[in-house]
């Protein structure tokens, strides 16, 4: 349903390349697909607030001072690699380095868990894309709950623009698995 639903669109305009491609293998004509990468915004704030350092450690455990901050942002989709990172890479660094996942949760994921239990994985990826769940967020949570991992993988959430610009100039490293 989905390919015939996007063939009806006079175009599709995607954020990636890599969405690009993804709608060129769905069905949708390479000639109605443009590419438009996402913006920079100039207007951010390049001073660090020694507020949100307090506010990120009640809120999340995480001290600046201490740890070694890893960040990522965006939604917890397989292609970023969030799970892939935390639970492949996490284990091997030292104690003192946490893994900051920020971006959106969907309200899905209760639901994919217990599909989860049930399908297997080629159909709930399917059905994670058909219902727009973030189905990468399943793996990160239970990556977060590991005993080895708990307080070094965190799941933050969504975040706002100020607090958004705060957490890159308080990270140590950002990086994008994918």
């Amino acid at each position: 349903w989905l390919q015939t639903f996007l063939k009806r669109f006079e175009g599709v305009i995607a954020v990636s390349a890599e969405t690009a491609a993804g709608c060129i293998a769905r069905g949708v004509p390479e000639a109605k697909v443009s590419t438009v990468l996402n913006a920079c915004d100039t207007k951010w704030r390049d001073e660090k607030d020694p507020e949100f350092t307090s506010w990120l450690q009640t809120e999340h455990g995480v001290d600046c001072d201490t740890h070694f901050v890893i960040m990522s942002a965006g939604r917890p989709v397989p292609r970023k690699g969030f799970s892939w990172f935390a639970t492949k890479v996490m284990p091997e660094l030292p104690d003192n380095v946490v893994y900051v996942v920020v971006g959106p949760v969907s309200g899905a994921p209760a639901a994919m868990r217990f599909l989860q239990k049930f399908l297997p994985s080629a159909l709930l990826q399917s059905l994670s894309h058909a219902v727009g769940a973030q189905s990468d967020y399943i793996r990160l949570r239970d990556a977060s709950d590991r005993p080895n991992l708990k307080g070094r993988v965190v799941i933050a959430g969504p975040m706002t623009r100020e607090p958004l610009n705060q957490m890159y100039l308080h990270s140590s490293v950002f990086v994008m698995p994918n």
